[in-house]
Formats: C-alpha cells, structure tokens, sequence
C-alpha cells in the first residue's frame, strides 16, 4: 500500500468509529467531543471532511430558531476547519454545504462568509483536470446565489459579481468547452433573477425577490450582466470554429440555443430571438455536425414546437426548418 492509501484506510476507520461515538441529544456535548476529534486528527483531511459533515448534520435537524447562537458556533466549527484541507474541491464543496445550512438556520453572515470563500477559492490556480468538475460544481453554487439577498453595504448583486469574475480569471482549458457551459448556466441564473417571484427560497429568508419587487434598475443590472455573459459565449463559438474544433462549437451552439427558448426573451424585435434562430440555422447548416447530434437536435426542437406553450418558441423552431 502506498502511503495515500494507507491514509485513507486510516481515516475511513476512524470516520467509522467516530460517526458510532454520540453525545446527542446534548448538542454542546456532542460538538465539544468534535472539536477534540478535530485537534486529533488534524493532519487527516477525510477525518476532518467527516467532522465538518457531522457538525452540518447537526446544523440541519435543529429547528428551535431561539439557539441561534448554537446555529452560529456549529457554522463557526465548519467555518474555522474548511481552510486546513488540501483539496480545493473538498473546501468548496464544504463551504457550500455549510453556507446553504447557515441559510436555512437563517445565520446569513456565517452563509456570506463561506460564499466569499468559495469565491476567494475560484480565483486561486485549480488542481489539474478539475474544469469538468468545477463545471458540475457551478450549477449547485448558483442555484444558492440566487437566493442570497443583497447586503446594502456591498452593491447590488455583489456575491454574483464577485462569482462571475473569479470565473473569468479561473485557468479554464482553452481547448475545452467547460467555461462556456458554466456561462451558459450563469445565464439560466440571471434568467431566473429577473422573475417576479423566485421558484424556491429559504424560509424567513427575504431574496431579492422580495428586496426590489422588480424594480427596473436591477432587472436592468441583470440584463447587462446577461448580456456580457452571451457575448463571452459567442466568443467561445468564434475561437472553437477559427481552432476548428468544431465538435465544441456545435455543443456550445446548441446548448445555448435550447437555454435561450426556454429562458429568454423572444419578443418581437428582440435580440435573443435573432441568435436563437441564428444558432440553430448554424447547427442544422453544419456539415459536419454528427448524424447522432443532429438528430437529437430535431427531436429537442421537435418536442418544444410540440409542447411549449409560448407562440414565439415555435415559430423560431418552424423558421429555422423544422
């Protein structure tokens, strides 16, 4: 055994034999017993990854909102363990859990805190051959973003902003469409920010929502933003056709061509409109699009002229010669 593997046999062992060790239903106990484990095993990161998950546990089956003060030391203990892990996946993936328990118990300065520190994460070098993980990773942060209400100190969307920024400076594979997917996920976020009532939301959590009522300077705010994160993909598409790598291009295109008939806005004169019926001329054009991926773009195209209730979605399917 090598001694990675050793370590993880060590470590798997201990979870076992800490995870049969409760103090409960004596909270304080049972944390205080935690923070000993943790000093102990300092040097053991899955005991540590163990130890934050327990204390989340914890966090999550509390519903007396009067121990709010417990709810923040538990966040703290999550808080204060996450920076000593080597893996960067294993931070993020630990800041955001503890970050969308910290919404649910209501602590929101404990949540921006972790949020920050994801976002601090992202602009850091990444471990090699983490972009198609970081692109699985994003959907999960932004689904929680979105819900994040505004801190009037900070500016609107200031989370958001700061997400989308270390992004962009996050050393994403050139030759891989991964950044382009995750702006395209960004785009779904935006869409649903502009929606007078959000699809979801934490309970005595007020979102932005709630916040500006849709008040015209933020939905205009989003839709800028949205439309720097079109144009960033629009880019993608241009690098990957003059690389001729066109097998990326053509996911791109599609991609954002369904995420635009379901979340953009197709009026009349429109922008969104005009490159919906764009890319999906280009992809039905494309010679060399394969003749799995193109049937599977008919019959996506097929289902929303079949199904979607918006008249407009399917007259761009009809015009582009469907």
């Amino acid at each position: 055994l090598t001694s990675k593997d050793e370590e993880r046999q060590v470590s798997e062992l201990l979870n076992h034999a800490i995870s049969k060790c409760t103090f409960l239903p004596n909270m304080q106990k049972h944390l205080s017993f935690l923070t000993e484990k943790r000093a102990a095993f300092s040097h053991l990161d899955l005991v540590q990854v163990a130890l934050v998950q327990q204390v989340n546990r914890m966090a999550g089956i509390m519903e007396n909102r009067d121990e709010k003060a417990f709810m923040q030391a538990l966040a703290a203990y999550s808080y204060i363990t996450i920076p000593s892990l080597r893996s960067s996946k294993n931070k993020m993936n630990l800041y955001l859990e503890t970050a969308q328990i910290c919404l649910r118990n209501g602590c929101l300065g404990q949540a921006e805190a972790c949020l920050r520190g994801i976002i601090n994460l992202l602009g850091q070098d990444s471990e090699e051959g983490s972009e198609k993980w970081m692109k699985e990773f994003l959907p999960n942060l932004f689904s929680t973003l979105l819900v994040v209400p505004d801190n009037p100190e900070h500016g609107v969307l200031y989370l958001i902003r700061g997400t989308m920024n270390a992004i962009n400076k996050y050393p994403w594979d050139k030759n891989q469409p991964f950044k382009a997917f995750a702006l395209i996920d960004a785009i779904k976020m935006f869409s649903t920010a502009c929606q007078e009532v959000y699809p979801y939301g934490f309970e005595n959590l007020e979102s932005n929502d709630v916040l500006y009522g849709s008040d015209e300077n933020f939905i205009a705010e989003i839709s800028n933003m949205t439309g720097t994160m079109v144009s960033l993909v629009k880019d993608h598409i241009d690098y990957f056709d003059e690389t001729k790598n066109i097998d990326a291009s053509n996911r791109i295109r599609m991609e954002l061509f369904f995420t635009i008939l379901n979340f953009g806005n197709l009026e009349n004169g429109s922008n969104m409109k005009t490159l919906a019926l764009t890319l999906g001329q280009e992809v039905l054009n494309n010679s060399s699009l394969s003749k799995k991926d193109r049937e599977m773009f008919r019959r996506c195209c097929i289902w929303f002229k079949e199904n979607n209730r918006e008249k407009i979605v399917r007259k761009i399917v009809t015009k582009i010669g469907i």
